[in-house]
């Protein structure tokens, strides 16, 4: 009784893929829309969930038929890339990617649920995005600061000669004049390389905390 149970439960399932194969070719190359890559994660475990084979949801993920019965990272970077948002980069969809197709080769060679390791991919997005957020938010105000401190001396002269004060006339039409333009101009550049200098430390350094977080979870 229970072998003829778990023989209908397995002919079913594979019914249900074998289904969604001939309505995959028979569609061709369906336009999916763009759910995001947070979304086709959800949605590519519960397909798994729900009993479907690893490249079946591949395959209705990316809307189309894969030749041959195996997820390969390019397969499955396919899929993400279609589902992908055109305001999401094209790096965070391929890091996804990366993961998912390790996620089913480990769960082959293991044997273990490949949903639970597809949870393991979920939760590490959640925290990767919410670093995103965290270090965008953190570089808003230098960011403005930066362009703030730059269109300053610029408001600064336009609001002398608005007052009437003619800062331009003692710029340009005196020695002194010369010398503090030659000067200020100095700083002003010295402080833009000073300040880009500091934001591709800060860039650099984000770079080099993802990379080694990348590295611990391999």
């Amino acid at each position: 009784m229970v072998g003829m149970t778990v023989w209908l439960c397995s002919g079913a399932s594979r019914y249900r893929t074998d289904r969604l194969h001939a309505v995959i070719r028979e569609e061709g190359n369906r336009p999916v829309p763009r759910m995001g890559v947070a979304a086709a994660l959800s949605s590519l475990s519960a397909f798994i969930r729900n009993g479907g084979t690893a490249i079946a949801a591949v395959e209705e993920l990316a809307g189309r038929c894969f030749a041959g019965t195996v997820a390969t990272p390019a397969r499955v970077a396919a899929a993400f890339e279609a589902r992908r948002r055109h305001d999401e980069p094209v790096e965070q969809a391929m890091r996804v990617a990366e993961d998912v197709a390790m996620a089913f080769r480990i769960s082959e060679l293991l044997g273990c649920e490949t949903v639970r390791c597809l949870a393991a991919v979920s939760a590490a997005h959640s925290r990767r995005r919410l670093l995103e957020d965290l270090e965008a938010k953190s570089l808003a105000m230098p960011k403005s600061t930066v362009k703030l401190l730059s269109a300053l001396p610029l408001v600064t002269i336009a609001l002398g000669e608005a007052l009437g004060v003619r800062p331009l006339s003692f710029l340009f039409g005196s020695v002194g004049g010369l010398i503090c333009l030659l000067a200020g101009a100095v700083c002003y550049v010295v402080g833009l390389i000073w300040m880009e200098t500091l934001m591709s430390q800060l860039r650099s350094a984000r770079f080099d905390t993802r990379r080694s977080e990348a590295g611990h979870g391999r």
